[in-house]
């Protein structure tokens, strides 16, 4: 029984470790994306194409799910923004959302309730 516990107590401890690590992560990529800054011309560019260049420019891993077909394309000039901001406007000029996550930033096709 004794023993029992103890492994319990070990599995909380690892667990509680591991969500403080995940919660790091996530605002150390979220701080990344906030302090990298990219410059780039997009001209009327399928908005996945366009996040495929800011996550090669700033070596962020953007993960794109339920991106539309028929979601309409960019045009944006981004001169010195933060990738965070250039995010921001390509999912907002495209109809999209994002979330910054623990390995990385996901973009959506789906809205968020």
């Amino acid at each position: 029984m004794k023993n029992r516990l103890m492994n319990g107590v070990v599995v909380a401890c690892g667990l509680m470790l591991l969500a403080s690590v995940a919660l790091a992560d996530k605002a150390e990529i979220e701080k990344k994306a906030q302090e990298t800054k990219v410059t780039l011309s997009i001209k009327e560019m399928a908005a996945d194409k366009a996040l495929d260049m800011v996550s090669m420019m700033s070596g962020i891993t953007i993960k794109k799910t339920d991106i539309p077909k028929d979601a309409p394309k960019v045009t944006a000039e981004l001169k010195d923004v933060s990738v965070l901001e250039g995010i921001k406007l390509i999912t907002k000029l495209a109809g999209l959302t994002y979330t910054v996550v623990d390995d990385g930033i996901e973009v959506s096709g789906k809205k968020k309730d």
